[in-house]
């Protein structure tokens, strides 16, 4: 009987092809499928129908229970394998480490439009799109598919003993198990979640949760965690600017530059090359001596005391620096009781959490001491390099990620960037941290265009949002790019920051993110792509990447042409594009940026729109609550209603108070008889339904009262 996924009635039969891997060999054994029963049954979650299959190879030497548990609209797999113990003095048969068990599925009928989220390397995602889940690369560590108005969602499980990913096959897709570790003769674990739906996004935060509460809520929800007060600010970072030749000369060099540019920075980053290293190994926790001669303290001190910086960070490695700590390093002696040393002779820090605190509380209070006030903690994905055949994936993420986050919310009140950790073990196994990079690097060079950039992080965030606040990375303000990535970074809904060499920071594509004071007009929520192209490939299919977030009742989307072949794209702005806009009866400002037109349109009316080659476009889609009057907020900012907030209103005037001076944008149906700013009578211009006018300049609040005849 063939295994079928059918989205028109949900069912999922038990006939799924299993094999698995053993010691004795590296190929894959299929096994055959030998009895099937069925039983109701009720959980917390509710009632449900418990499928079995069992499979045994010719001798039944090796057995495996695969139980589907159908909920309904949710469908849960969980595996149950076993190898028979031969005589004790015998040598025992083991799984393999790596794709231990093997479920292979056929291709799901009826299938449209497939969104996979592939790992390109050990660190980043990014999207993969296709009709045929054949096609999908290894790696794959989920997958969305479309048939008609239905969705269904398929995430594979990563639990404290074993780890699983999809990978393309001739017939369908496979379902790879791994230990990690060998000498297994025995798995009991979920395999996969799989829920079906009509909202893409809400399915995909719905199965995301009823994961985490599968493997016991390793982490939480990202409305459940604190965004880092220090990222609410803007921030510039040494890494482009100098690479690994940071020194405290040029950090004050470029400092001095944005004071007299008046950018308003209010934290540093110190990335890589700052640290006392040796063949890629961590000597000390002490700057490099030729590259900061005084240490870091006296150039922090100097920085917050004399360039308005507040906070000042600095970059480390997961596991102390590339290579982990130097085997010649004072540390394993000074703190050896908390160092580890792999099989291959390499030394991290401890991969148990009361361990692994100790080295990272001691790191952690020297950085304290010199006035250090958060990290940014990268190559959190290469776990698997340094433990692989030690300590399984999700056990030593677990342990790795309690200890650095007991330290950082020790020393630095949790204010922690995740970097180059999209592994699905770290991705879940963090206990509380709320902010996690979203993509591949920015490079100003050839490496990775915007294009790319752009699409890994729009894609990346449909799944990655349910759990972190995404850090979309740092960019030039002084490259052909910038306006679009300061756009980007606008709709991200996480941290600003640039890394300018010295010299060349432009403040035009700065100031329009930020406040006076540096505080960042910050969405609501990270970006996500619109429903319209969900399911389609804007580098290829000829269509704009439309992200969209909210900010306070507006929702802002910013447009972008990443067409590969460098076309001309043509698309539509719609209010029923957003999926948390729904009254079908409402109407709506459709206000452009760059263009300062303003348009209004109801729930399913498309606005079209052309965009040349690496054109931007910004809208922001605001319900209409008041025909007399609706305020956009200040149009010299990228998400202007960020900076505005409604103190009073009625039939005959509106109360607003402004976040600071600026220029004032409103639509209304009629003109108003007058507009004071401060008490202060004050002209208007108008375009339309558009209003304009001009406050004072200030950096401290405003007050404007329109009011009509």
């Amino acid at each position: 009987m063939e295994t079928i996924i059918n989205l028109e009635d949900t069912t999922f039969l038990t006939n799924l092809k299993v094999s698995v891997s053993t010691d004795e060999g590296s190929s894959l054994q299929s096994l055959d499928l030998k009895e099937m029963n069925q039983t109701s049954e009720v959980d917390g979650h509710g009632a449900f129908i418990k499928k079995t299959s069992m499979y045994t190879d010719k001798d039944n030497s090796i057995l495996v229970y695969l139980h589907l548990i159908d909920y309904g609209s949710t469908v849960v797999c969980f595996v149950e394998a076993s190898l028979a113990a031969k005589e004790v003095f015998w040598r025992q048969l083991s799984f393999n480490s790596r794709h231990s068990i093997v479920i292979s599925v056929p291709q799901p009928q009826k299938t449209d439009k497939i969104l996979g989220f592939y790992h390109f390397n050990d660190w980043w995602t990014r999207p993969s799109f296709t009709s045929r889940v054949r096609d999908l690369p290894e790696r794959t560590q989920s997958i969305l598919w479309q048939s008609g108005s239905r969705y269904a969602y398929c995430l594979p499980v990563v639990t404290l003993t074993e780890k699983t990913e999809i990978r393309g096959s001739n017939d369908g897709f496979d379902l790879c198990l791994s230990t990690n570790v060998g000498g297994r003769d025995d798995i009991s674990a979920p395999l996969f979640v799989l829920s079906y739906g009509e909202n893409p996004y809400h399915l995909i935060q719905e199965t995301m949760k009823f994961t985490l509460d599968l493997i016991g809520n390793p982490t939480s929800l990202r409305e459940h965690k604190r965004y880092p007060n220090t990222l609410e600010y803007l921030g510039w970072c040494s890494w482009d600017a100098f690479r690994d030749e940071v020194n405290a000369t040029g950090i004050i060099e470029k400092i001095k530059e944005l004071n007299e540019k008046q950018i308003p920075v209010r934290w540093i980053m110190i990335d890589d090359g700052w640290l006392d290293v040796k063949e890629k190994g961590l000597m000390s926790f002490d700057a490099d001596q030729t590259k900061f001669p005084d240490g870091l303290t006296p150039l922090i001190e100097e920085l917050k005391s004399n360039f308005g910086v507040r906070w000042v960070g600095v970059w480390h490695t997961f596991f102390g620096y590339w290579a982990g700590i130097h085997p010649d390093s004072p540390i394993i002696q000074d703190h050896g009781e908390f160092v580890y040393k792999t099989a291959k002779g390499r030394f991290i820090p401890y991969p148990r959490a009361d361990k692994g605190f100790g080295f990272w509380n001691a790191f952690h209070r020297s950085l304290r001491h010199s006035g250090v006030d958060f990290v940014k903690v990268d190559s959190q994905g290469s776990i698997n390099s340094f433990l692989l055949h030690h300590i399984p994936d999700g056990h030593s993420a677990y342990e790795m990620h309690t200890a650095l986050e007991a330290s950082t919310g020790l020393h630095f009140d949790q204010q922690l960037i995740n970097c180059m950790g999209m592994e699905s073990e770290n991705i879940w196994f963090r206990p509380s941290s709320a902010l996690s990079r979203n993509s591949d690097d920015f490079v100003p060079g050839k490496e990775i265009s915007f294009k790319e950039h752009a699409l890994q992080n729009a894609y990346n965030s449909l799944y990655h949002h349910v759990l972190y606040w995404g850090d979309w990375d740092m960019f030039w303000t002084n490259h052909e790019e910038a306006t679009q990535n300061g756009v980007l970074r606008a709709v991200s809904g996480g941290p600003v920051y640039f890394s300018d060499k010295p010299g060349t920071t432009e403040p035009k594509d700065l100031l329009p993110l930020v406040f006076h004071d540096g505080k960042v007009l910050r969405a609501d929520q990270p970006g996500l792509p619109t429903s319209d192209i969900l399911m389609v490939n804007p580098q290829q299919d000829g269509v704009p990447l439309k992200v969209w977030t909210p900010v306070g009742d507006s929702i802002a989307v910013g447009v972008f042409n990443i067409d590969q072949e460098d076309r001309i794209l043509s698309g539509s702005i719609s209010p029923s594009q957003i999926p948390v806009l729904c009254n079908e009866d409402q109407e709506f400002y459709l206000y452009e940026h760059f263009s300062r037109k303003l348009l209004k349109c109801s729930y399913r009316q498309s606005i079209p729109f052309i965009l040349k080659e690496d054109e931007v476009a910004l809208y922001l889609i605001i319900p209409i609550l008041n025909h007399r009057f609706t305020p956009i907020g200040l149009l010299n900012k990228y998400l202007s209603s960020a900076a505005v907030t409604i103190l009073f209103t009625d039939e005959n005037s509106a109360l607003l108070q402004l976040r600071e001076g600026g220029t004032l944008g409103f639509g209304a149906s009629q003109e108003p008889a007058l507009i004071t700013v401060n008490g202060a009578p004050t002209p208007f211009r108008r375009d339309g339904d558009l209003f304009v006018t001009d406050t004072i300049q200030s950096s401290e609040p405003v007050i404007i009262n329109v009011v009509f005849a």
